[in-house]
């Protein structure tokens, strides 16, 4: 296959859990893939490109998207797979659990998804998929409900 005809996805929290595996199923389905997480290694297989990085920073997300065109020349999906979930009730964070937590779940997402959407449009489009989880298996059973019944 010609790399100009190769499909690319670009995976956030691709090191492990739901991430690593998305990557191996892209791959199985025949896209090259740029994965990024904070603690990732280098990846055997050469169709994997790798960037180490938190996406919070937004030189991070210019980065993957940089190193996604210059390795494989387009990014047609997107997965916004990595996020960040604090296990304990929310009058218990403090103002970095904060920082951290939108600096992932929001600015990282914000800052990757319009920087892959301008290299789609450049590309004639593709996709976005964003991944989320429920806080309700979180919640903190000791905490009344604020919302009416």
């Amino acid at each position: 296959m010609n790399v100009q005809e190769q499909k690319v996805a670009v995976i956030t929290g691709a090191s492990r859990g739901i991430g690593a595996g998305l990557v191996e199923a892209y791959r199985k389905l025949g896209y090259a893939v740029v994965a990024t997480a904070r603690s990732i290694g280098k990846s055997a297989d050469p169709r994997v490109l790798t960037v180490a990085g938190d996406i919070a920073v937004p030189a991070t997300t210019d980065l993957v998207v940089a190193a996604a065109i210059e390795r494989f020349g387009r990014i047609d999906t997107l997965v916004n797979n990595a996020g960040v979930v604090l296990a304990k009730p929310f009058t218990q964070y403090t103002d970095e659990d904060y920082a951290t937590a939108t600096g992932v779940n929001l600015t990282g997402f914000f800052h990757l998804t319009r920087a892959s959407v301008n290299a789609m449009l450049s590309g004639g489009g593709g996709h976005i998929v964003s991944i989320t989880t429920s806080l309700v298996d979180n919640a903190d059973a000791r905490v009344p409900s604020v919302w009416p019944h």
